[in-house]
């Protein structure tokens, strides 16, 4: 009769195997590329997004604080799909756990939906602005701020639901396409945010420029 003892019991965790794109599997590395740009610009946008309003007290305010969770939010929606991502498309780890796949599953949901939410009250704090700013030129400046968040809420949406409708109708749209949409809409949407607001909100650029020190008129 054989005994074990309990060090000899292990846990074998269930996992799944990555494929990657299929279809271009030799094109992997090169379509990493622009990912791994994305991936980068998403993480240094929203970090600079974080630090200026984090640094400067007249920034503190339900406008800007609104932006510093949109980038904490876009933050982790990136990171949680990203370096896996690249992962499987350049040194082919392909195995992952049960565990990290639920986990990984759960923060996609999570703050996707985040997302969303921090998305409408922000367009709410711009609709109530619009109503309360006397004054044409003061109500054009908010119709402009307006318009950044439509572009955001375009950028957001757009993908994701090209992508929701190719998965429930697109019968015989290639895989890769869905991959690669479903990708796109993860990592799309946290690196143009802060381009979007870094452009139109003259606060942000002009704390930005200021730290790097950039001098000229704005």
């Amino acid at each position: 009769m054989t005994t074990l003892s309990n060090s000899s019991w292990r846990l074998i965790e269930p996992s799944f195997f990555l494929i990657g794109i299929p279809g271009l599997e030799e094109s992997q590395h090169w379509i990493a590329l622009p990912l791994c740009v994305l991936y980068l610009l998403a993480l240094l946008g929203n970090v600079t997004v974080l630090f200026t309003i984090w640094t400067d007290p007249s920034l503190h305010q339900p406008m800007y604080l609104f932006l510093a969770m949109l980038s904490g939010t876009d933050l982790v929606l990136a990171s949680s799909t990203a370096p896996k991502t690249l992962a499987v498309l350049l040194v082919h780890a392909h195995e992952i756990g049960y565990t990290v796949c639920l986990i990984q599953m759960f923060f996609i949901h999570a703050f996707s939906s985040m997302e969303s939410g921090v998305l409408v009250a922000m367009a709410l704090d711009r609709y109530v602005a619009v109503l309360k700013v006397p004054g044409g030129e003061a109500r054009l400046k908010a119709f402009s701020t307006c318009g950044s968040h439509i572009c955001v809420i375009l950028v957001f949406y757009v993908p994701g639901m090209f992508s929701f409708l190719t998965h429930r109708f697109g019968r015989q749209v290639p895989h890769h396409v869905h991959v690669l949409l479903a990708t796109l809409y993860l990592l799309v949407p946290p690196a143009l945010n802060p381009l979007v607001y870094g452009v139109k909100t003259q606060q942000i650029r002009q704390r930005v420029l200021r730290v790097f020190d950039i001098k000229g008129q704005i």
